[in-house]
């Protein structure tokens, strides 16, 4: 469940700061780059929620000149990237946060266990 304290989001043990653009766990926090944060902000407004392939290519490029030349293969490269960056926070254990694709369909972040 995501609760929205003031300007953070959280997805169990997983926190993102809307300010500062930090991604927070366990082991430490990460300040992201404008496309990361933008796919984090999508996904942790509402974990478990799906948001399509094509709502997070409008969320991460606004401006449909600025998209790159394959976004959806874009996107699937910084999905990965961002599910390592999970996973070195500390985002494991009882209170496993995981960035989740759902083929044909889009993303989501799941939380397991007594994190949520």
């Amino acid at each position: 469940m995501s609760v929205m304290q003031g300007e953070v989001y959280r997805a169990g043990t997983l926190s993102l700061d809307i300010e500062t653009r930090t991604l927070s766990g366990p082991r430490g926090q990460i300040r992201l780059d404008p496309m990361a944060y933008a796919m984090m902000r999508r996904l942790m407004r509402r974990p478990g929620v799906i948001v399509s392939d094509t709502d997070m290519i409008s969320a991460i490029w606004t401006d449909p000149d600025d998209e790159p030349e394959d976004p959806d293969m874009t996107l699937r490269f910084k999905a990965t990237v961002m599910r390592n960056t999970i996973i070195a926070l500390g985002c494991g254990g009882h209170a496993k946060v995981s960035l989740k694709r759902e083929r044909d369909v889009g993303y989501f972040m799941e939380v397991r266990g007594n994190g949520s």
